[in-house]
């Protein structure tokens, strides 16, 4: 073709769609000669309305100027249409920290202390604030007392001294007290005066004397007494040995004074030989023997000694109040027949004697016979008198039996 031609259908390219060189045309005969080709996109060709955002933001703070992008995308491809760089001012306001404790000055017993509480922003370090703290003086520490401006006392004046209390830090007096010594003798040991010795049977004294060991005035005077000693008194001595027809005598002196004591003494031979009472039927006794009383129970056998080469004079009673009973007195199992006063005599030469004692009934009014009692009470089987209670009936009735059995058989 070899007239003019003409570019048809050509577009430019945009953010999201691609672009087109266009056809070429013959204008003669209006023939297409050849085709376009496309073209890539184009990111500054946007097709979109632009939307303004802040970008790349820095902050503001109270210590540095904050910035950011003011930046326009397109909307369809969101691609930077503009961006323009801006500036934040300075924050009015800082960010307070924690409060902390300064300068610290440790208060003394002496001096008082104290300590700033400050408060620094957290950004910038900037000091927001401080208050100074007072601390209050230390409470003083007791050394140990010291006894000061000492006076003594004499006998006749009073003494003093202080006792002052310092402090162990910084020296400080913190008490002080005054003390009286009272005026006073000071008493030495006790001295002994105007002593008599005690004897055997008067008693001695002394006087204990405390004097002033200063000023030797007497301070007391008290009197002792002293016992009286009291006889040492030396062995026995046989002045008159004792017979079995009479007695003896004995002496002995004191080795302190030289006084002499004398005794009686009796025959006691080579050995003493024993007397036993013992009842019957349940009845109480009273042996009066050597101006001694001797009571005698059922079932107890009371031993008596005695010196075997003399007689041995006794008396027995019944302690019963029963009336009309009297004593029957036995020496080893023989009747033993009273004195004419009513007292016993066990002679001498005897090694042991043993006394049975029971009481008989003299009142009686039964006639008696063979078998019964006489008047006189004597059991005509056994002998002997049945005390008048139920246990001697209760005997009395068996021998009453025995008694004629006894006879029965003799005939």
């Amino acid at each position: 073709h070899d007239g003019e031609t003409e570019t048809r259908g050509a577009f430019a390219a945009t953010c999201h769609t691609k672009g087109y060189t266009g056809d070429t045309y013959c204008l003669g005969c209006n023939n297409k000669i050849a085709d376009g080709t496309e073209t890539d996109l184009d990111s500054t060709n946007h097709e979109g309305e632009g939307v303004t955002g802040e970008e790349d933001i820095v902050p503001a703070t109270c210590a540095e100027e904050g910035s950011y992008n003011e930046v326009v995308r397109c909307s369809v491809c969101n691609g930077i249409i503009s961006s323009t760089p801006k500036t934040i001012e300075k924050l009015t306001t800082h960010t307070p920290g924690n409060p902390t404790e300064e300068n610290r000055v440790d208060a003394t017993c002496s001096d008082a202390g104290s300590y700033d509480i400050a408060v620094y922003c957290t950004v910038c370090g900037t000091e927001l604030s401080r208050e100074q703290i007072p601390v209050e003086k230390l409470p003083h520490t007791p050394g140990e007392p010291a006894k000061e401006n000492e006076t003594a006392a004499t006998c006749t004046e009073d003494g003093s001294y202080d006792i002052a209390v310092y402090c162990a830090v910084c020296g400080e007096e913190i008490s002080r007290e005054h003390f009286t010594v009272p005026a006073g003798h000071e008493a030495a040991e006790p001295v002994t005066e105007n002593k008599a010795d005690p004897t055997c049977t008067a008693d001695g004294s002394y006087d204990a004397v405390v004097y002033c060991a200063a000023c030797g005035e007497e301070i007391s005077r008290t009197a002792v007494t002293l016992p009286a000693l009291g006889h040492s008194w030396g062995a026995w001595e046989t002045v008159t040995a004792a017979t079995p027809e009479a007695g003896g005598l004995e002496k002995r002196v004191c080795a302190r004074c030289g006084e002499t004591e004398e005794r009686a003494t009796v025959w006691i031979g080579e050995k003493t030989r024993q007397i036993q009472f013992t009842v019957t039927n349940g009845m109480n006794y009273v042996v009066h023997m050597n101006g001694e009383d001797y009571y005698v129970y059922s079932r107890t056998t009371p031993a008596i000694y005695w010196y075997p080469e003399c007689a041995l004079s006794f008396d027995v009673q019944l302690s019963s109040t029963w009336r009309g009973d009297t004593c029957v007195v036995n020496l080893n199992g023989k009747e033993l027949a009273p004195n004419a006063d009513g007292s016993y005599t066990i002679p001498a030469g005897t090694d042991f004697a043993l006394i049975n004692c029971y009481p008989v009934q003299t009142h009686t009014d039964d006639p008696g016979s063979g078998t019964q009692p006489s008047s006189s009470g004597v059991c005509g089987y056994c002998g002997k008198v049945h005390p008048n209670h139920i246990w001697g009936r209760l005997v009395a009735f068996i021998h009453v039996i025995l008694l004629f059995f006894r006879n029965l058989f003799k005939k």
